[in-house]
């Protein structure tokens, strides 16, 4: 999935022309709680301008490549977030916030909110903003990926009052939401996270709390517990962990969890990832050796919030600087990163040859331009695209290195780095947490029972689907049986 950066509040795109830096920079200060190195990503955007002065077309080029830029074929108004199924373009019963994922011209909604933006039996809404809310329902947003927050603008919720006009969300996120939509802080509520919080709307109450996902930066899982006596957990995106199955079981208590949304993107034998960790110290050891190849341009891809782990620990155990545009600078700049980070990132191109780039911008193509551009400063170039699709059981020779493509005196290496959870994970995460019901949150209802049937392994009684709709809710129930799976 091609990066596209994210609308900023006026609506327009942020991928520029040169020169590469304008004055439609954004103010550095995120909305809420600043820290040392917030102002020190202050005073870098501050100064982006008196940096480049009058840069070289070399400068322009990587300025604009690292800030998205390239034309409207390739960057749109929206911004993708990482590993979107192929085959989930054009679904109607996809994740987008109308009728599903549709492709980008999806985003947004138009048409009623899938059944599993529902909590089911309640007016609590998760990722759905696809629709103009109403009242008496609570609204919650799990991460800031274009996928789940689409249709979520300045003016959304205009002319409503009380919960139903704020989205409950981690304070990373509510950063994002307010410096890059411009929703204003007072329609946020965030919440720390491990810590219950009281909930309510539509004449029903609960408590909700936050657990981190393991995907992008603000990411959660949504642990609610409702008046009735359900537990009930949404993942929205995440990795699992024996964390989070640690986390989640201690919230509970004891109680049993009645029901589980589950982010089955890669829910399919064929998805085998290695450990996030070993696949990071494989990005470490390549850009080890690159270290004496002063002649190389090396480019890390990643999307307008997600993958941020692949480039922060190559350059802090490396000792690198990184080129990043001022529009990711500023988007970094909420994200709570440590002060050592936060140094190491530049906007000036040339006092540096590693750099991170939109993940759309690694193609063969682009590469031999931007090293034509540099008029000899680099001869070579190496690019690591972090991507759980290029990962599965028949390319698990690869192991965590990866695999490399080649063109000319190029080479994009396909790091089997993903944010989502394998088969194999998404295995545990069921028997860890014993859910009595699943709902599949990505695909269509059928391709997602089918999915969940072999997450509960091959002995098991067959899936039984049940779609239940009120005026409040419409949900797809998955039953795991007695077999505890």
């Amino acid at each position: 999935e091609e990066e596209e950066e994210p609308g900023n509040a006026g609506g327009e795109s942020e991928a520029v022309a040169p020169p590469p830096v304008s004055d439609g920079v954004p103010p550095a200060a995120p909305v809420a709680g600043r820290s040392e190195a917030t102002d020190a990503v202050g005073v870098m955007l501050q100064s982006a301008r008196r940096v480049w002065g009058k840069p070289n077309v070399f400068q322009r080029m990587m300025s604009a490549a690292a800030a998205g830029g390239g034309g409207a074929a390739d960057e749109g108004v929206l911004g993708a977030e990482e590993d979107v199924p192929p085959a989930g373009r054009g679904k109607g019963g996809g994740r987008g916030g109308g009728g599903g994922r549709g492709g980008r011209s999806g985003f947004g909604g138009g048409g009623p909110l899938p059944h599993f933006k529902f909590v089911s039996g309640t007016p609590f809404v998760v990722d759905g903003f696809g629709e103009p809310p109403r009242e008496g329902r609570l609204y919650f947003l799990t991460h800031f990926h274009a996928d789940h927050y689409c249709g979520l603008s300045r003016r959304w919720s205009d002319g409503l009052a009380g919960s139903s006009s704020q989205i409950v969300c981690s304070h990373i996120t509510a950063r994002l939401v307010a410096r890059r939509l411009g929703v204003p802080e007072e329609k946020l509520r965030p919440l720390p996270l491990r810590t219950p919080a009281a909930v309510g709307g539509g004449g029903v109450s609960a408590t909700v709390e936050l657990i981190d996902a393991n995907h992008c930066p603000g990411a959660v899982l949504l642990l609610f517990r409702l008046s009735d006596g359900r537990a009930v957990l949404h993942t929205g995106d995440f990795r699992y962990e024996p964390r989070i199955g640690a986390e989640v079981l201690s919230a509970l208590g004891g109680r049993r969890l009645d029901l589980l949304y589950l982010d089955n993107t890669y829910c399919d034998p064929r998805h085998v990832f290695p450990p996030q960790a070993a696949v990071l110290e494989a990005v470490q050891r390549e850009c080890r050796l690159l270290l004496e190849s002063r002649r190389t341009l090396v480019l890390f891809g990643a999307y307008t919030i997600g993958k941020e782990r692949v480039f922060l620990l190559a350059a802090r155990s490396l000792g690198l600087r990184l080129h990043v545009s001022a529009a990711r600078l500023a988007t970094l700049s909420c994200l709570d990163l440590p002060r050592a980070d936060v140094e190491r990132l530049t906007t000036d191109a040339s006092a540096t040859r590693w750099a991170v780039v939109p993940m759309g911008h690694l193609r063969f193509d682009r590469i031999k331009a931007m090293l034509q551009a540099s008029n000899g400063r680099f001869t070579a170039a190496v690019a690591f695209r972090p991507t759980g699709w290029c990962a599965s059981s028949s390319a698990a020779g690869a192991g965590a290195a990866g695999r490399t493509l080649r063109a000319g005196a190029t080479r994009i290496i396909e790091v089997p780095y993903s944010e989502h959870s394998s088969f194999g994970e998404l295995q545990a995460c069921v028997r860890e947490l014993r859910p009595d019901h699943i709902v599949p949150t990505v695909g269509e209802a059928k391709a997602a029972r089918a999915a969940c049937e072999q997450l509960r392994g091959p002995k098991a009684a067959p899936v039984q689907a049940t779609l239940a709709a009120s005026a409040a809710s419409a949900h797809i129930t998955v039953s795991v049986g007695e077999c505890g799976v």
